[in-house]
């Protein structure tokens, strides 16, 4: 099992805990209706974190605003790129800095 599931399978428990202490009449089907609505919150959540970081990565990539310094690049634009490293590898090795 990977280290995400535990963590996950840990606070669930925990949250599921919670609510049978503090709501003893919930059923255990009503328990499990309030833990997917907070799953579903945690998913949306989620997709407008990426959408905003994909936001400020096209800015920072067009240099809108004045985006584009060192770490906003390398942070937004360059972390995400598979090929990045193999880029300034060869921009290095071109400038027979090696």
């Amino acid at each position: 099992m990977s280290l995400v599931k535990k963590f996950r399978n840990k606070y669930l428990n925990i949250y599921s805990d919670l609510i049978r202490s503090t709501h003893p009449e919930l059923s255990t089907i009503d328990i499990v209706k309030r833990i997917s609505q907070i799953m579903l919150i945690l998913a949306a959540i989620e997709k407008a974190a990426q959408a905003s970081e994909e936001t400020i990565a096209m800015m920072t990539l067009f240099n809108m605003a004045g985006m584009r310094g060192t770490f906003t690049y390398d942070f937004y634009v360059r972390r995400k790129d598979p090929f990045a490293e193999q880029a300034t590898t060869c921009s290095i090795n071109k400038m027979n800095l090696l």
